[in-house]
């Protein structure tokens, strides 16, 4: 009886994590060719005073090569690797386990991964994987700052100080298991070329617009060449660029257009947008149907509706190559089929119906990995996202529910990488205008080819056109904050925009009489600057007015003379 009761009371092995208190600490150390050297700092503590830890085993995504090393107070307690289904599992032994009621084992476990940051163009990308469960992890990395500075990160650092060679950025949670997304770089860069295919099935002269990308909202867009040149560029409530082409009846004409983009993801300042245009309901965003007006009192927030869209609805891939768009409610009805626009239009729809301010982006995204980050590599309308207005910092603010979801868990609220480029902006109207890739000929040929560029174009400004009171921007960029004053009078306009190859009329400064007469009035020098020009730019042009009333008045003055001569000779 007395050996059973001894033997009852032996402290056993513990079988499973929860029998401990498990901290740990996970320190990367990044080297200039992306690669790491990884320290897990473990510490476990007992729960129970008759259980021991005999063994640990740490499992990482990834082949693992050599450079394994396991230590603790005692030594090398490294047991055993095994690599199997595409992960290696780091098994140690303790040779002097702690026994009892809140003991202690400390130890760590070192490994070195290759390739761990990856360059995408003029960033770099790093996915950590989900540490292991854990009560609290702290994951200290530090960065060479010849990386750039972080431009993005899926969860928010609890630190991060900078050293002259290094940055150094620091998580810690407490029992999250949430992947960490981290990009480094000042801006992306993309070429592009996209192919518009307009015909004109009629048999009278019609007029074409077509979308090309804008610049705002964390995008620069510098073209190369519109060819054929437009008639003229707008932009529209949303700031899209529309490019306009005669078509004669039955004309058909290939339009291509090339240029680079550079996304810093610096959101513009922007005024209040009006509320009655940007929460009314259309056709995709039936905010008055029931099952919406049922729902969207429960969802008051954007975060509140993000959190929504991205646990409610699930990706199908099967549907990427039929892409049907649904309108919100039918996205309700079909949870498990939904594709990036039922995501978008989701969104949209429940922030309308809660009266906040919000839109669709359809553009290009760029995907390492279509299984986390879906695109239709067969399309060319590779994705959608929403945007919703900001109104603490005035801005519209891009987010990605659908890459939420297929990622597991990636935060696309707090922010956007770099990665996404937009083509239009659907918010007076949810399909006008319609986005590259839309314009397709009969072969079905791709019309948007977008990759990384390696070199930024800096252009050439060249000077703003006057001529018959019409004002045109020459350059193939965009130029804004144009400020023209004239002389003489205090005449003066303030152009807050003049997109690529676009022009616009201009009212003539109204000099009074008879100051209009005068010979400082013959002609008006007009001072032209804009935020590209740098320089102020003088024109001068022919007052016609001047030698109008100067004409009308000599005219009027050699009437009453000849009228007063006559009036005379008569009296004589």
């Amino acid at each position: 009886m007395i050996f059973l009761l001894l033997t009852s009371f032996r402290p056993i092995p513990a079988l499973a994590l929860d029998n401990f208190t498990t901290d740990q600490k996970i320190n990367y150390v990044f080297d200039e060719n992306g690669a790491a050297d990884i320290t897990n700092q473990i510490t476990l503590t007992n729960k129970l005073a008759l259980v021991f830890a005999k063994e640990y085993i740490l499992t990482i995504p990834g082949t693992i090569g050599g450079n394994i090393a396991a230590t603790d107070q005692s030594g090398n307690i490294l047991k055993s690797i095994k690599r199997q289904n595409g992960q290696t599992s780091i098994i140690v032994q303790f040779a002097d386990p702690s026994i009892g009621k809140d003991a202690v084992n400390t130890f760590q476990i070192g490994y070195h991964l290759d390739n761990v940051i990856v360059t995408k163009g003029k960033t770099r990308e790093l996915e950590l994987p989900q540490a292991p469960t854990s009560d609290s992890t702290t994951i200290a990395l530090k960065i060479p700052q010849t990386f750039g500075h972080l431009a993005y990160s899926s969860l928010k650092p609890t630190s991060i100080v900078n050293t002259a060679s290094d940055q150094e950025i620091e998580f810690r949670e407490n029992n999250s298991n949430a992947k960490i997304l981290l990009a480094f770089g000042d801006n992306q860069l993309f070429d592009f070329h996209l192919t518009y295919f307009l015909t004109n099935p009629n048999n009278k002269t019609i007029t074409e617009e077509i979308a090309i990308p804008p610049s705002g909202n964390g995008q620069k867009v510098v073209y190369k060449t519109i060819d054929p040149p437009p008639l003229n560029v707008t932009a529209d409530a949303d700031n899209n660029w529309l490019a306009e082409y005669n078509l004669t009846p039955f004309q058909k004409i290939t339009v291509n257009v090339i240029g680079q983009v550079k996304i810093t993801g610096d959101n513009d300042k922007s005024s209040p947008p009006s509320t009655e245009v940007y929460t009314q309901a259309t056709h995709y965003w039936p905010t008055g149907n029931s099952l919406i007006a049922q729902l969207a009192p429960t969802l008051t927030t954007p975060k509140a509706i993000y959190d929504y869209v991205v646990s409610t609805l699930n990706y199908d891939y099967n549907r990427l190559n039929n892409a049907g768009r649904r309108t919100a409610d039918q996205s309700l009805e079909n949870k498990d089929s939904a594709l990036c626009t039922d995501f978008t239009d989701l969104f949209v729809t429940l922030a309308r119906a809660n009266h906040i301010p919000a839109r669709e982006i359809e553009g290009f995204a760029y995907s390492n990995n279509t299984k986390i980050k879906p695109v239709n590599a067969n399309a060319d309308i590779l994705h959608a996202w929403p945007q919703f207005y900001d109104s603490a910092t005035s801005t519209w603010k891009s987010i990605d529910p659908t890459w939420e979801k297929t990622t597991n868990g990636i935060d696309y609220f707090t922010d956007l990488d770099l990665n996404h480029f937009a083509f239009v902006i659907h918010g007076v109207s949810d399909i006008y205008p319609p986005p590259p890739g839309s314009y397709r000929n009969d072969n079905g040929d791709r019309s948007v080819d977008v990759n990384f560029a390696t070199t930024e174009i800096i252009p050439d400004i060249l000077p703003l056109k006057l001529e018959s009171n019409v004002l045109s921007n020459p350059n193939l960029i965009a130029l804004t904050n144009i400020v023209i004053t004239a002389s003489p009078g205090k005449w003066q306009k303030q152009i807050p925009l003049l997109p690529p190859k676009g022009h616009l009329n201009l009212t003539t400064p109204s000099i009074p009489f008879p100051e209009i007469v005068l010979p400082q009035s013959k002609s008006i020098t007009y001072s032209l600057t804009s935020d590209q020009s740098g320089v102020p730019q003088t024109i001068e042009v022919v007052n016609r007015d001047h030698y109008f009333y100067l004409t009308s008045l000599i005219a009027i003055a050699i009437i009453l003379l000849t009228g007063l001569g006559i009036i005379i000779t008569k009296s004589k």
